[in-house]
């Protein structure tokens, strides 16, 4: 019903519940709620104002279907049984509500229920799916990320921690050997500045031997 009407079965559900109160009988229900759509349908009613006044009628209280406005009055009413009144409402307003159905705005209104009732499939399709992944998420995921999370913190057993103490490691002792190495090398460089003379001198002096020392060494080797 809802497919072919374009009403939502959030508006039927209630609707019928309403029809069957007042007729303890399910068939009769079904068929004034199909009444109920066709009225609410030609005259612009709410479907919860026309099945209201309905079941009244069946009650035996006829005044809200004569505040419908569909062209009966209150004293006209009283004098005729609910089955005529029904009949003579089927026979005015019969199929106005697939009549309706078919315009352009009934055509957005179905096309509309089908979109959310594909969604409430899919949904409850995907149900299941989507309990393991928040479970796991919950049981499994979180725990690591908050693990993660407690390792960069500024505790004592955390990541932040263990960096703080290396870089103080180093500070307090890497930089005084590093300052000494430095100390130390600029020593060699002051004694390599001072004994130049003498450096040159010597590599001279290897220069003019080194052809004597290449062939006394090379008889030897043979």
């Amino acid at each position: 019903t809802s497919l072919a009407t374009g009403v939502a079965d959030d508006q039927l559900r209630p609707a019928l519940s309403r029809l069957v109160l007042s007729t303890n009988d399910t068939q009769k229900a079904t068929d004034l709620l199909n009444l109920a759509l066709d009225v609410s349908a030609a005259t612009g009613k709410p479907l919860e104002s026309v099945t209201n006044a309905l079941g009244k009628a069946y009650d035996g209280n006829t005044t809200a279907l004569a505040k419908l406005g569909i062209g009966y009055g209150a004293a006209e009413l009283k004098g005729k049984d609910f089955s005529t009144v029904a009949g003579e409402l089927s026979a005015q307003f019969s199929g106005s509500a697939l009549t309706s159905a078919e315009t352009y705005q009934g055509q957005i209104d179905r096309l509309k229920v089908a979109f959310d009732e594909s969604k409430e499939t899919l949904g409850t399709a995907l149900l299941p799916i989507v309990q393991t992944f928040v479970t796991f998420l919950n049981d499994t995921a979180l725990p690591i990320f908050n693990q993660v999370i407690g390792a960069f913190t500024n505790k004592e057993s955390g990541l932040n921690g263990a960096i703080t103490t290396v870089l103080d490691t180093l500070q307090n002792v890497g930089q005084p050997i590093w300052d000494g190495l430095v100390t130390a090398f600029g020593f060699i460089g002051d004694a390599i500045d001072r004994n130049k003379e003498s450096f040159e001198s010597f590599a001279n002096v290897v220069q003019a031997v080194a052809p004597v020392l290449g062939t006394v060494l090379g008889g030897v080797i043979k």
